[in-house]
């Protein structure tokens, strides 16, 4: 048993010469996700960097509308 166990794995890994060339156009796809990645995480860093400045300003105007009316009557 242990013998066709190691002749099957040395059957696996045994290689060939393959003659083949992959080129660039299985790593386009890869590149474009990347960029996509990139774009979609930059856009939510912004988003978490926005929102709370966007909520204090508009805290402090209304405080200061508040304030402006309760000084013109």
């Amino acid at each position: 048993m242990k013998t066709v166990i190691t002749s099957t794995f040395l059957f696996i890994l045994y290689t060939d010469i393959a003659h083949a060339y992959i080129g660039i156009a299985a790593l386009l796809p890869i590149f474009g996700q990347a960029v996509i990645f990139l774009i979609v995480f930059l856009l939510a860093l912004a988003g978490l960097l926005f929102y709370p400045v966007k909520s204090l300003i508009t805290k402090i105007s209304k405080k200061k509308e508040k304030d402006i009316d309760k000084r013109n009557p």
